[in-house]
């Protein structure tokens, strides 16, 4: 009944479901997510796709993300039924590239794809979380450390303040919460 999605934690069919529905960036927490589900005797079942934010009908996708979105995503979570949807991505770029066809002037058309999907995986008894994303740095950390060490520089060069992290984050963050 999982489709393609990835199961992790409890195989109980009586225990509670949880759905990860994200892009690239979903797998990076995934051992959160696992430790989260073996702590709490959950089910959880991971569906991503590279590059692919989980927001309905953005004009920009690709097909495949697309058919991931539209098609397998919402058809998962209609036959698991989970309790908790938990949409993971990498909303930041939603600032630089995400065109909705039929947003209206001055909307946020991040927040109209996302209230679409939620609107489409809405059930009764149902939650719907969406997880903050982290600050984007100014360089690959693992190449960053590599050449300051080769230089005999400050290793921590690529981070970044956390006054420019939480700004860098505060449009789609306002956005998220809004929806609260």
């Amino acid at each position: 009944s999982s489709g393609n999605l990835c199961r992790y934690g409890s195989h109980d069919a009586t225990a509670q479901s949880v759905v990860v529905w994200g892009d690239s960036h979903a797998p990076a927490l995934l051992p959160a997510y696992e430790d989260i589900a073996e702590v709490r005797g959950l089910q959880l079942f991971l569906g991503s796709w590279p590059a692919c934010m989980p927001l309905a009908r953005p004009v920009q996708q690709s097909y495949s993300c697309l058919q991931f979105n539209e098609v397998a995503m919402p058809d998962a979570i209609r036959k698991l039924n989970p309790d908790l949807v938990i949409l993971n991505g990498w909303w930041v770029r939603a600032n630089v590239d995400l065109h909705l066809a039929d947003a209206a002037a001055g909307e946020s058309e991040f927040i109209r794809g996302l209230e679409n999907l939620m609107r489409r995986i809405a059930a009764p008894h149902r939650r719907i979380c969406v997880v903050l994303d982290v600050p984007m740095l100014k360089a690959d950390p693992p190449y960053a450390i590599a050449m300051a060490r080769r230089q005999r520089s400050d290793e921590n060069y690529s981070g970044i303040s956390r006054t420019k992290a939480v700004a860098q984050q505060s449009q789609i963050e306002r956005d998220l919460r809004s929806l609260v």
